[in-house]
């Protein structure tokens, strides 16, 4: 029979807590890295499907990038338009923006295009004069590359955000979009397109400096208010500005009211907008009024347009109309060497459908006749009239 003494127990006892102290302590480690697995894992899962766009910088920050990229194929043809098509433009943007902390943040985009532009676009007589076809063509390849806007942003409430840099104009609907592929008429409409390099003709299209703004809410109803600077890139030595203000009081349209105050060619100018936009379950449109005038009354611009549209299958189609006006007495035709003062007015009619079978994705199919008026409309004995139809694509990532 097999007898313990006490000593023999109190040595059991003492192996009995050694094994369950190493026990205990194996159990810890294990639970340990069980827990950094989970951690690790959720960290994983977090970065590919909550932040896809979210990169780690050396100093610790989040930066994000995307963009996107459009291409088109263009065609026109007119009683003296020579039929043509061109795969043109192409557009690729690269976004980047940087959040330090909740309230500083960085954003800027990137846009390089390749393209054949339009050479005398207007049919301009007098293009031949420096070295243009008289009737217009499209033109050898070129590429651009811009910095479209690059801002340091600090802002912890809705109520106030201050922008140092350079951005898109707070100016109407259409001046405001960052992404082309958010458009449902590829490139928009003609009040911001009438820019020229040397020239400003409704209003400049990038603030420079300061920009600051903010949204608030009256009751159960929205407004919002923008204060900028700029350099108008026809007067490099001076700063203008500009004030935006919109509500949606009146449901369910939203309305704002634009201005901007420049340097022209030594000239003060005023450009002053208002902006409407509506949606009634599938049904929507956009309309913009807006006129460029100085002082003296010479040279007073003015352009405004109705876009509506309708949605249907799950919003994945839509269809437009247009009506587009631009009185342009600063048009130009821009040549290699010189430009020629080139004044018009012009209507454009159409309508299109768009296709979004993903929320990043847009195909386009659209058409629109050009149909010039006034004393310019046949200048020269040249008819100015065309059809344009626009083939596209985009993607945002």
């Amino acid at each position: 029979m097999l007898r313990m003494t006490g000593y023999g127990i109190s040595i059991a006892g003492l192996l009995l807590t050694f094994a369950s102290a190493a026990f205990a302590q194996d159990t810890s480690d294990v639970q340990t890295r069980l827990n950094d697995l989970e951690k690790k894992q959720d960290e994983m899962f977090n970065q590919l499907e909550s932040e896809q766009r979210k990169v780690q910088t050396f100093f610790d920050d989040r930066l994000y990038v995307g963009g996107f990229f459009e291409s088109a194929v263009t065609g026109l043809w007119g009683s003296e338009t020579a039929t043509q098509f061109s795969v043109t433009p192409q557009n690729l943007a690269l976004n980047i923006a940087a959040d330090f902390n909740d309230s500083l943040r960085f954003n800027s985009q990137l846009l390089f295009t390749l393209a054949n532009p339009l050479q005398n676009p207007d049919n301009d007589p007098n293009a031949p004069s420096i070295g243009l076809s008289p009737t217009r063509q499209f033109g050898s390849v070129t590429t651009t590359t811009a910095i479209s806007q690059a801002y340091l942003e600090y802002g912890s409430t809705p109520e106030f955000t201050l922008q140092l840099g350079r951005g898109y104009v707070p100016f109407g609907i259409a001046f405001q979009l960052r992404d082309l592929v958010l458009f449902r008429r590829r490139g928009g409409p003609q009040m911001i397109n009438a820019n020229s390099p040397g020239n400003i003709v409704i209003a400049g299209g990038s603030w420079s400096g300061v920009h600051f703004g903010g949204t608030s809410r009256l009751k159960e109803r929205q407004w919002g208010y923008d204060l900028y600077s700029l350099t108008p890139a026809t007067d490099a030595a001076t700063v203008g500005g500009g004030a935006r203000v919109w509500t949606d009081a009146v449901s369910p349209f939203v309305i704002g009211f634009s201005t901007q105050v420049a340097k022209r060619h030594g000239y003060t100018y005023e450009a002053v907008g208002a902006d409407l936009k509506v949606r009634v379950g599938r049904a929507g449109a956009d309309a913009e009024y807006a006129t460029n005038y100085t002082a003296s009354g010479v040279g007073v611009s003015r352009s405004y347009y109705v876009e509506p549209y309708y949605t249907f299958f799950n919003d994945k189609w839509l269809i437009y109309g247009v009506a587009d006006y631009l009185g342009n007495p600063l048009g130009q035709t821009i040549g290699s060497v010189v430009d020629l003062s080139d004044p018009f007015e012009k209507w454009e009619f159409g309508g299109g459908i768009n296709w979004l079978p993903y929320t990043f994705t847009r195909f386009r199919v659209g058409l629109l006749y050009n149909d010039y008026e006034g004393s310019t409309a046949g200048t020269g004995g040249i008819n100015r009239n065309h059809f344009a139809l626009d083939l596209s694509a985009g993607v945002e990532f």
